[in-house]
C-alpha cells in the first residue's frame, strides 16, 4: 500500500530486521534475560516504526505501531506461567 518495490533493497532490510525482532528463542527461561531481549526487540521495532514513517511508509507504520503492544505477550505471559492459545496446541 506504500508503493515500495517488492524485493527491493530497502523492503529487504526492513523486512529482516522485522523478522530478527520478531524472532524468540524459546530455550531462553531466565526471567531477567528475557525482559533484557524484549526491551531491545521493542527499542529496534521503534528504530524500525521511525524508519518506515522516514521513507513515507505510513501503512507499514501504522500496522507495525498497531502491532506493538501485543507483538511480545506470549513470551512475557510465559514469565508468568500463563500460555497462549497457541502454546496449548
Amino acid at each position: 500500500m506504500d508503493g515500495v518495490k517488492r524485493k527491493s533493497r530497502e523492503w529487504i532490510c526492513a523486512l529482516a530486521e522485522l523478522l530478527e525482532i520478531c524472532a524468540i528463542r524459546s530455550y531462553v527461561d531466565e526471567e531477567k534475560v528475557i525482559r533484557q531481549m524484549v526491551r531491545r526487540k521493542e527499542e529496534r521495532l521503534s528504530e524500525l516504526i521511525a524508519y518506515c514513517r522516514q521513507e513515507g511508509w505510513s501503512h507499514c507504520a501504522t500496522y507495525l505501531d498497531n502491532a506493538a503492544p501485543d507483538l511480545f505477550t506470549d513470551v512475557l505471559n510465559r514469565l508468568q506461567g500463563k500460555q497462549s492459545a497457541w502454546w496449548r496446541g
